[in-house]
């Protein structure tokens, strides 16, 4: 005849998105228990109230992790869904923001070399970005639509921070910048060209910027979607289409080595064909470096700083993967790791 909420389902107790629905028993004794973005929840009909039962259960998605680089055990992450969280330290983490959360990461609140790494930034969906200047604490509006010209972004769209300038970046259809902490009202846009359109592409999807000292930029990297293309730029300025050979596949990942930044690695989803790519020469030419990689989807990809011409690690659907030997053999990485979606790797 109708539905009711005498029992709290809406008001924040429980979340809006369902999975799957199932009963326990009949009449008044039933119970019904669902499954959602939330966790499992339960529903007492005698009771007529929810009753959440993710006792120690830790599932929420995450889609983006950053680790404080001058303090790891600090940590900022946005959720699919179940907004952004802080961790200190403890095994705790503590929810800042609601809705979904996206990119993060740490910058510097006071700009300069030597001072701590105390200021960082999360974000929602598309253009809408917030910025903590007290270490994760406290959280204010930073980006939104109208910053951005109003373009159309990635519903978890690309937001960079770079050392170099201590400046944070995101791109729509255009690429964009602030230096973090100031408020800008709109964000600077990066020369005139739209990204999105050399390419025919909805938006552009991923980025890499090389930024290790003031005032030093390059090169570029962007990975367009809705059709798929890989650009390059040496200045941010001006750019080419360097898409090449890459496989016709949603590109996930763009990662060059910070101390030869021509080479860069490119990683794919999708199946029936290669999924690790790698140029010497910032995109001129392409090598597939799957190797024996089973046909899975590719999410992350790190370089090990101690040897990144040969030893790289992917986050995967299945899990995480390695290779020592510059992508010809891949093994799984460790023990007990769920087969399950790994969307980010942090060093």
């Amino acid at each position: 005849a109708g539905f009711d909420d005498n029992g709290g389902y809406f008001g924040g107790n429980m979340h809006g998105d369902l999975h799957d629905v199932t009963i326990s028993g009949s009449g008044a004794a039933a119970a019904v228990y669902v499954a959602g973005d939330g966790g499992l929840w339960s529903y007492s009909i005698t009771g007529n109230n929810f009753t959440h039962r993710n006792g120690n259960l830790a599932i929420s998605e995450i889609i983006d992790l950053a680790v404080r680089p001058d303090a790891p055990n600090q940590a900022v992450a946005g959720l699919q869904d179940n907004g952004s969280i802080t961790y200190g330290g403890v095994p705790v983490w503590t929810a800042r923001l609601g809705g979904d959360g996206g990119a993060s990461g740490w910058l510097r609140s006071t700009p300069g070399a030597g001072n701590p790494f105390d200021g960082a930034f999360t974000t929602y969906i598309r253009n809408t970005g917030y910025k903590s200047t007290d270490a994760g604490a406290n959280w204010a509006a930073y980006g939104n639509a109208a910053a951005f010209a109003n373009e159309t972004a990635e519903f978890y769209g690309p937001w960079i921070g770079t050392v170099g300038n201590n400046r944070l970046w995101h791109a729509a259809q255009s690429l964009w910048f602030c230096d973090f902490p100031a408020d800008c009202a709109p964000w600077t846009k990066m020369g005139a060209t739209n990204l999105a359109a050399m390419t025919s592409s909805a938006y552009v999807s991923k980025l890499a910027i090389h930024n290790p000292a003031p005032g030093v930029f390059g090169p570029f990297y962007a990975g367009n979607f809705g059709p798929r293309a890989f650009l390059y730029s040496a200045d941010g300025i001006t750019w080419v289409d360097r898409t090449g050979t890459l496989p016709n596949r949603s590109i996930t990942r763009i990662v060059f080595n910070p101390a030869a930044p021509a080479q860069v690695w490119v990683t794919v989803s999708g199946f029936a064909t290669g999924h690790i790519w790698y140029s010497g020469d910032s995109g001129l030419t392409w090598a597939d470096k799957s190797g024996n990689f089973p046909n899975i989807p590719v999410n992350a990809f790190l370089l090990d700083t101690l040897d990144p011409v040969n030893t790289w690690y992917i986050g995967t659907d299945i899990g995480v993967y390695a290779t020592a030997d510059a992508g010809v053999t891949w093994t799984v990485v460790g023990n007990n790791l769920p087969a399950c979606a790994v969307l980010d790797l942090e060093l």
